[in-house]
C-alpha cells in the first residue's frame, strides 16, 4: 500500500520581545510544538502509523521568503496540507494554500489552531464559500482525533466520526461537522515530542527559538483571551517528562526556550524544580516564560536571577473594577509581597498593560501605568485591546461596554509606534482619540526605556513617581521627529540622527521644570552612558560574549568626543566598556559640583541588558580576563573559569594558583547589584 505523505506546516513571524537588543542573532526560527504533537499523534495511532508518512516544517518569514516558502512544500509532494493557523500567519497560510493546490490540484488542506476555531455552522459556511480551497477544520487539542479525522478525509471513512467533537468538513463532503468543544485529552495520553530533529537550518544569523509546553490550559478566565476555550485550569506534565525533554532541548544548544506555560510559577516548587534543572544544564540558551509573581519566595528570586529567565508578567491594569468587569484575578500579591522581595535584585521580568479595556478610562489607565513603572521592570509593553473571534469580548463587546474601532478612524490618526493597531475595541471610558495619547506613552517605552535608562531615571525624579505625563511628552516629541524623517519607532529600530535631538527634547523638559546647571550636568554624563551603553547593545555581531573595549583616556563630550568613541565602540562583540568615570560620581554629580571627579585608573562598566543598575569598578588583568569570559545573562561555571584562569594567570606562568574560593574572594564586590552571578 502506498503510503501518504503528510506535511505539517507552521510559519513565524516573530523576533521576541526584545528585538535586535536582547537577542544574540538577527533572525529566527519559532519552533511551536502543535505540529510536532499532530506528527507524533499520526505516527503512533494504529490507524495512520503505516499508511502515512509525516513531515513537519517550521517557517519564519523574517528568514525566508514567501517563495521559498511555497517552494519548499510543493517540493515535498503532498498529499496532505495541514496548517496551524494564528493570527500573525493566516493571511499568508491561505496565500500558500491557493499556490500550492494550483501545483498540486489534488492534495487535501486542513487547518487548525486558535484563528480558525469556529462556532456555529453559519460560520463555517461562510468560511468554506470563502476559502473552498480548505477540505477540514480541526478545533481544539486534536491529538486523539487527527488519525480517525484524516482516515475520513483520506477514504470518506465518516462513520468513525460518529461520536467526535471539534471539527467541520467542507459542505462537499456532505456535511460531517460537530462544532461543539471536543473534551480536552488526559495529558498523560499526549504524546511527547523531543528528542525530535529540528529540520531548520540554522546559522549564525538565523537560530532557533523552541517553544515549550510544561502544562496547558490557563488558571484565568480573562473575557479577552482564546487561551480559556478548551481547558479552564492549568495542568501540567509530569516532572520526569519535563526533565526529559528540557534536558535534551537544551543538549542542543537551542538559541531560546519560550515557556508557554499560561503561569509559569503557579506551583512555586514546581518552577523551582524547573528553574534548578535549567540553571544545571544550560550554557547559552536563553529562557522566557510568564509569571504571576503571585507565589513568589526568596529562593524563586534566587533562581530566577541565576537563570537570568526573561519573564512577561501580565498585569494588564491594577484597577480592581477593570480587572473583576475582565475576570482577571488583581495582582495584590505582586504589589504588596513581590515587590519587595524584587527591590535590587536583578530579575529580568517585564510587564504588559493593555489600553481600552471595559470600566477603564484615561485617568485608571494612568494610575495602572504609574504603579507598573514603580516596580522598575525591565521592559514595560504596551498594548491595545484587541477583539479576538472566538472570545468572549471579541464574538460580544457591547455587551461590554466595549465599541469596536474601524480601521477607517483608526488610520487618521497620528500613531506611530510599531504596534498593530487592527482590530480594536475601546470602551465606554475613552475617546478615539485618546489612542493618540496612548500612542504618545508606547513610542517612549518603546523607543526609550531600553536606550536611555539612566536618562529616564533623572527625568523622572522631576516627577515623583507620577510618569505618565513624562513618557506623554517625550513620545509626542520624539513622533515630530518621526514625521519629519519619514521613520517609525520601536524596540527594534535605531533612529539614524536621533540622538542630539533625544539629548535637546531632554534637556528642554528638564530646563521647563527649573533645573539648574547642576542637574543639566549630570543629565549630560548620563546620557552619554548611556549612549555608549546602546551603542555596545546594538552591536551588528550581538553575541552574549565579553569583549573590553579599550577606551580608556577616552573623555566622551558631545558631539565630536563621543562620535570618535562610538566609532570604536561599534567593533566590540559585547556590553563592556571602559570609561574614566565613575558611575558613582555620575549619579551624585549635583552634590559634587559640575566637574566629574576622574578615577585614578581604568574603570569597568558592566551594563547587561534587562538590567537598570549598572556596576561599576576598578579592575586588574585577572578580572579583565574574568569579563571576557563572561556571557551577558548568566555567570559561567566556576571550574570554567578557574581553568581559564589558570591558563593565562597559573603556576606556569609563576603566579598563584586559582582556586574557587580565592575566585570568588576576587569576583563578589564585583557584582554587587547581583547583575552576574558566579555559580558553584
Amino acid at each position: 500500500m502506498d503510503r501518504k505523505r503528510v506535511v505539517l506546516v507552521y510559519t513565524g513571524c516573530e523576533q521576541g520581545t526584545w528585538g535586535d537588543i536582547a537577542f544574540r542573532r538577527e533572525q529566527y526560527y519559532h519552533y511551536l510544538p502543535g505540529i510536532l504533537y499532530i506528527a507524533a499523534a499520526l505516527r503512533r495511532a494504529e490507524l495512520t502509523r503505516d499508511r502515512l508518512e509525516v513531515v513537519t516544517r517550521h517557517y519564519n518569514t523574517t528568514v525566508q521568503t514567501t517563495e521559498e516558502i511555497r517552494d519548499d512544500i510543493i517540493g515535498l509532494k503532498p498529499d496532505a496540507l495541514g496548517l496551524a493557523c494564528y493570527c500573525w500567519n493566516i493571511s499568508l497560510h491561505f496565500n500558500l494554500i491557493d499556490h500550492v493546490k494550483k501545483a498540486i490540484p489534488g492534495v487535501s488542506v486542513f487547518l487548525g489552531g486558535p484563528e480558525v476555531t469556529l462556532k456555529t455552522d453559519d460560520l463555517c459556511r461562510e468560511f468554506f464559500e470563502e476559502h473552498p480551497a480548505v477540505d477540514l477544520l480541526v478545533f481544539g487539542e486534536a491529538e486523539q482525533r487527527i488519525p480517525a479525522l484524516l482516515d475520513a478525509l483520506f477514504d470518506g471513512a465518516f462513520d468513525g466520526l460518529d461520536n467526535m467533537r471539534g471539527y467541520s468538513f467542507h459542505p462537499r463532503f456532505g456535511g460531517h461537522s460537530a462544532l461543539s468543544p471536543a473534551p480536552a485529552p488526559m495529558l498523560d495520553d499526549v504524546p511527547e515530542v523531543y528528542p525530535h530533529p529540528i529540520e531548520v537550518k540554522r546559522s549564525p544569523h538565523a537560530g532557533v527559538y523552541a517553544v515549550y509546553e510544561g502544562s496547558r490550559g490557563c488558571p484565568n478566565k480573562c473575557i479577552y483571551c482564546e487561551f480559556v476555550r478548551s481547558r479552564h485550569t492549568q495542568d501540567s506534565y509530569g516532572f520526569s517528562r519535563i526533565e526529559r525533554e528540557l534536558t535534551w532541548l537544551l543538549e542542543q544548544g537551542v538559541d531560546g526556550i519560550h515557556f508557554a506555560d499560561a503561569v509559569f510559577d503557579r506551583d512555586p516548587e514546581r518552577a523551582a524544580r524547573i528553574l534548578r534543572l535549567c540553571i544545571a544544564r544550560n550554557r547559552n540558551t536563553t529562557l522566557l516564560s510568564y509569571c504571576s509573581f503571585n507565589t513568589l519566595t526568596p529562593e524563586l528570586v534566587s533562581l530566577f536571577e541565576q537563570s537570568q529567565m526573561q519573564i512577561g508578567v501580565g498585569i494588564q491594569s491594577t484597577d480592581h473594577r477593570v480587572l473583576k468587569t475582565i475576570r482577571r484575578a488583581p495582582p495584590t500579591r505582586l504589589f504588596r509581597d513581590a515587590a519587595p522581595l524584587l527591590r535590587g535584585r536583578a530579575v529580568n521580568f517585564y510587564t504588559d498593560l493593555m489600553f481600552g479595556m471595559p470600566d477603564d478610562s484615561m485617568e485608571r489607565f494612568r494610575t495602572s501605568f504609574d504603579d507598573t513603572l514603580a516596580l522598575q521592570p525591565a521592559f514595560m509593553m504596551l498594548f491595545p485591546l484587541t477583539l479576538v473571534r472566538g472570545t468572549e469580548l471579541g464574538d460580544d463587546p457591547g455587551r461590554f461596554g466595549v465599541r469596536p474601532c474601524a480601521s477607517e478612524d483608526v488610520a487618521r490618526l497620528d500613531l506611530q509606534c510599531d504596534i498593530e493597531y487592527l482590530n480594536l475595541g475601546l470602551s465606554e471610558g475613552f475617546r478615539l482619540e485618546d489612542l493618540e495619547t496612548f500612542d504618545d506613552v508606547a513610542v517612549t517605552c518603546f523607543y526609550y526605556y531600553n536606550r536611555f535608562p539612566a536618562s529616564l531615571r533623572c527625568l523622572q525624579k522631576r516627577w515623583h513617581g507620577a510618569s505618565f505625563d513624562l513618557y506623554r511628552l517625550l513620545g509626542r516629541a520624539t513622533k515630530e521627529f518621526l514625521r519629519r524623517t519619514g521613520q517609525q519607532a520601536s524596540n527594534t529600530s535605531n533612529l539614524e540622527g536621533f540622538q542630539e535631538k533625544t539629548r535637546a527634547v531632554c534637556t528642554g523638559i528638564l530646563r521647563t521644570e527649573g533645573a539648574g546647571p547642576r542637574e543639566l550636568a549630570a543629565f549630560d554624563e548620563l546620557f552619554k552612558l548611556d549612549l555608549f551603553r546602546l551603542v555596545i547593545l546594538r552591536s551588528a555581531h550581538r553575541e552574549k560574549t565579553h569583549k573590553r573595549v579599550l577606551a580608556m583616556g577616552l573623555r566622551p563630550d558631545l558631539p565630536n568626543d563621543l562620535e570618535n568613541g562610538m566609532r570604536l565602540v561599534k567593533t566590540t562583540f559585547g556590553k563592556t566598556i571602559t570609561l574614566n568615570h565613575r558611575l558613582a560620581d555620575l549619579r551624585r554629580l549635583h552634590e559634587l559640583g559640575e566637574n566629574i571627579e576622574d578615577a585614578p585608573g581604568p574603570v569597568l562598566v558592566h551594563a547587561p541588558f534587562g538590567h537598570a543598575g549598572t556596576t561599576i569598578r576598578q579592575i586588574g588583568p585577572p578580572e579583565d580576563l574574568l569579563f571576557d569570559l563572561l556571557t551577558a545573562d548568566r555567570g559561567l561555571r566556576v571550574k570554567s573559569i578557574v581553568a581559564s584562569l589558570n591558563q593565562r594567570f597559573g603556576a606556569g606562568a609563576g603566579e598563584t594558583v586559582f582556586t574557587g574560593a580565592l575566585l570568588r574572594e576576587l569576583v563578589t564586590p564585583l557584582w554587587e547589584d547581583g547583575a552576574v552571578r558566579v555559580m558553584a
